[in-house]
């Protein structure tokens, strides 16, 4: 049954689905958006004729008034999915809510935003084309073959000494290339320091926004609030791509109530 229009998204349903190796499954236009994430096994979902591997981790969205198709490749393939039928659930589909769940004062939480492949073959324009090379998740492929925004948060250090002390906020722009292959260019100014922000089990807010040549970056917990901000005219533009979230070995969090919306192009009226 569908929800209430005052729901926030519009939740129609959820449920999980576990299919045999072979199983291909069609289905009519669909009015509402759909979210799949895959938890086990491979499978491929078919949009605007092109198949879109799925493999554990992966997450896959139908629009509104899309056919449905997928086939299964693996002996069994499980996934989840979830679907709203609020008419603005697709864009409200930057925002979340992060909950550090480890305890370890090293490495880094990343959220990549535009991101495209920087090639050469096979690292194509579209990254979902080159999931597979991403299952193990090295970061020079990020480093030297994405074009990306990067924003380090709930960051520490690498070295083995590092602490609560070396914690940090750091944005960077993807591919290394563009820097002379120097790793430490990538990074934009300001740098910050972190120091008490992301205790864990403690619920943080971020909303992230980027208008023309402007990022910024607002965080928000029980006990304070921080804004962070970046001139992105110092770097070469981005103006689409893919948004993601990655951990470093050993970071863990909780994450939910994730939304991305754009701002409508408006004409000013004169009166």
């Amino acid at each position: 049954m569908p929800a209430a229009p005052n729901i926030p998204l519009g939740l129609r349903s959820v449920g999980r689905d576990e299919l045999l190796k072979g199983v291909s499954i069609v289905s009519c236009h669909k009015n509402f958006t759909q979210l799949f994430w895959s938890v086990a096994g491979e499978g491929s979902f078919l949009r605007e004729g092109r198949w879109y591997e799925q493999t554990p981790g992966s997450i896959f969205c139908y629009e509104p008034d899309s056919i449905h198709e997928l086939i299964v490749k693996s002996d069994k393939w499980c996934y989840y999915w979830i679907s709203f039928d609020h008419k603005h659930a697709l864009n409200w589909l930057r925002d979340f809510d992060f909950t550090r769940m480890d305890t370890v004062d090293r490495f880094v939480c990343i959220v990549y935003l535009y991101a495209s492949g920087a090639g050469p073959e096979p690292y194509t324009e579209d990254i979902t084309e080159w999931n597979r090379l991403r299952q193990i998740p090295y970061m020079a492929t990020y480093f030297d073959h994405m074009n990306l925004l990067h924003i380090s948060y709930a960051a520490f250090n690498n070295k083995i000494d590092a602490g609560k002390d070396s914690a940090y906020i750091r944005a960077r722009r993807y591919p290394r290339s563009l820097f002379g292959g120097q790793f430490d260019r990538m990074e934009l100014e300001p740098d910050y320091t972190a120091i008490d922000l992301f205790e864990p089990g403690m619920e943080h807010h971020m909303t992230i926004i980027k208008r023309g040549e402007e990022m910024y970056m607002n965080v928000s917990n029980i006990n304070e609030e921080r804004l962070y901000y970046w001139d992105l005219s110092q770097v070469p533009g981005l103006q689409k791509g893919r948004i993601g979230l990655r951990h470093m070995w050993q970071r863990a969090g909780l994450y939910k109530n994730i939304t991305v919306s754009q701002l409508e192009n408006r004409k000013s009226e004169s009166c």
